[in-house]
């Protein structure tokens, strides 16, 4: 019987961070779920093409290059890049109207110098503890967030509809 509960405590823990998460950006979308599983979601709900930015404060990811690389991805395209958190919020300012930016592996640090410069739209906030936080910018994040919605990727104390 417990083990086919265990699931709840991680969800229980994961819903404080997601949470915390939510008090700094004001108002996100949240779900509980792993960006390396879901990615695939986050591309068929519209996020096409996708740039994305995974915080790299040691500067191993890849090379340090100007130009993202290009990855297609079940029909998808991916614009892949690394950096520091400089590289986070241009990537955010300077995205064009149309465009969909997924920044990965954030610490709640970061959270608090992203959220001034998200724009009017709410994001899409993700965390599981082994990645940490993740955000998806731009206009694919409502449909984005209703394919990742599950009971299991609802965090605790959130509706659906606004988690």
């Amino acid at each position: 019987m417990i083990p086919r509960h265990a699931w709840r405590l991680r969800w229980l823990r994961e819903s404080v961070s997601a949470h915390a998460g939510r008090r700094i950006l004001k108002d996100a979308l949240c779900v509980l779920d792993d960006i390396r599983w879901c990615i695939d979601d986050v591309l068929a709900g519209g996020a096409d093409p996708l740039l994305v930015v995974n915080l790299d404060r040691e500067r191993t990811f890849v090379e340090d290059s100007p130009n993202p690389l290009v990855l297609k991805r079940l029909g998808h395209e991916m614009h892949l890049t690394s950096g520091g958190l400089e590289r986070a919020i241009a990537a955010i300012r300077t995205a064009h109207a149309g465009a969909n930016v997924l920044v990965s592996d954030l610490h709640v640090r970061d959270l608090r110098a992203l959220a001034p410069h998200l724009s009017t739209t709410r994001p899409l906030l993700g965390f599981r503890r082994e990645v940490g936080y993740w955000l998806l910018v731009g206009p694919s994040v409502g449909r984005v967030a209703a394919r990742l919605r599950s009971r299991r990727s609802t965090p605790a104390g959130m509706a659906r509809d606004s988690a």
